[in-house]
């Protein structure tokens, strides 16, 4: 069985053999911190649950009675639909995904059985706007699983041709804001992988891909609001590397100056390790990264012209210890982040500016959390 914070620190050891061989939704940033009252799923992969808790306008969440509840062998990853009918739960352990029908009054989970399988070791998934279609990554099974979504039902089809194969330990996977291509960071072949995607979820793998990525491990990917740039977190040499997008055929390839390192500026400059994942809002002028190995945030603009990054006023940002995955609210005022070894989710304001203020208010969690998801 795979477990991703295992995988985090086996990828020095993976990737020392191959040389031996020769080889969650964004808006825009905006003032004040008030948010419309949520539900917040998360998911708890050691101890094979997804935790419950209702969130008010203030953003202080409040655990619901009989929280949390059994999912599959170590769910990774959480997904709401827009519709807030179904909750959608990868198990990276039992190689499945669980359908959920959260009671509309308190919230309570119930799982409609039986679970949907998936290929093996599924590590993570993404939705369309539409939430008509699913995208899952198998990372021991090299391929990537499409299903269709019954409005009604919430029941899952895999669709025609799926899986579709793609390259050894895919890491990530990120969908184009047009939603016709869809990107797979290749951690131990220094890659990312390019697909097109038909109107009923089929891929098809773009000429040329996998594209090269300078930086090595690459292990998490976010997408401009243009579709002009692709950014790339290298979990093993602590940098980002910025790739144009071509418009027609899904191309990658790295801007001049790629990759960058991901630091503060000032009199003194600080230095990320260990990039665990990148966030950009839906207006693409802003993007966020944790850093594992130093356990902080690190803040960006965008320039929407070069896809350049300049660091934030007040970057970086202390987060909780192993931060993993960052959420923004669809007001785009505020950011939680998750802290996988300290088991916490701390959360931030969001300025017009794009600069951060934490909130005291930290949200712990029964055990570490893998990911993360709000009612729309």
């Amino acid at each position: 069985m795979f477990k991703r914070g295992s995988w985090l620190a086996a990828i020095g050891l993976l990737l020392a053999g191959l040389a031996a061989c020769g080889g969650g939704s964004n808006d825009s940033g905006g003032g004040g911190n008030t948010n419309p009252p949520a539900t917040m799923y998360v998911s708890l992969p050691t101890s094979d649950q997804v935790a419950v808790y209702r969130v008010d306008s203030s953003n202080h969440a409040t655990n619901i009675i009989g929280s949390p509840f059994t999912a599959g062998t170590a769910p990774t990853s959480v997904l709401v639909h827009p519709s807030n009918k179904f909750v959608y739960v990868v198990n990276q352990g039992s190689s499945n995904i669980s359908l959920f029908t959260p009671d509309s009054r308190t919230a309570v989970l119930s799982e409609i059985l039986p679970r949907t399988p998936a290929g093996v070791g599924p590590v993570s998934m993404i939705m369309n706007n539409a939430g008509s279609l699913i995208f899952v990554l198998n990372q021991a099974s090299h391929d990537i699983s499409v299903y269709s979504v019954n409005a009604s039902s919430g029941v899952l089809s895999e669709v025609a041709g799926s899986p579709f194969t793609t390259t050894i330990h895919p890491a990530a996977l990120a969908l184009s804001r047009a939603e016709n291509f869809l990107y797979v960071a290749n951690v131990n072949l220094n890659s990312v992988s390019a697909f097109s995607v038909a109107s009923g979820g089929a891929l098809q793998a773009a000429a040329g891909s996998p594209f090269p990525v300078d930086g090595t491990g690459p292990f998490g990917l976010a997408g401009g609001a243009s579709d002009h740039f692709l950014y790339v977190v290298n979990q093993i040499s602590s940098n980002v590397s910025i790739m144009t997008i071509d418009s027609t055929t899904g191309a990658l390839s790295e801007i001049v100056g790629s990759p960058f390192a991901i630091s503060s500026s000032g009199t003194t400059t600080s230095v990320g390790t260990g990039p665990s994942s990148v966030r950009l809002n839906s207006s693409g002028s802003f993007l966020y990264i944790t850093c594992a190995g130093t356990n902080n945030l690190f803040g960006y603009s965008v320039d929407s012209n070069t896809g350049k990054l300049n660091p934030l006023t007040g970057s970086p940002y202390t987060t909780g210890t192993g931060p993993s995955f960052t959420v923004i609210t669809a007001s785009g005022n505020t950011l939680f982040v998750g802290g996988e070894a300290s088991k916490s989710i701390s959360h931030f304001t969001i300025a017009t500016d794009g600069t951060l203020t934490s909130v005291t208010d930290m949200l712990s969690t029964p055990t570490g959390p893998s990911s993360l998801a709000l009612t729309h």
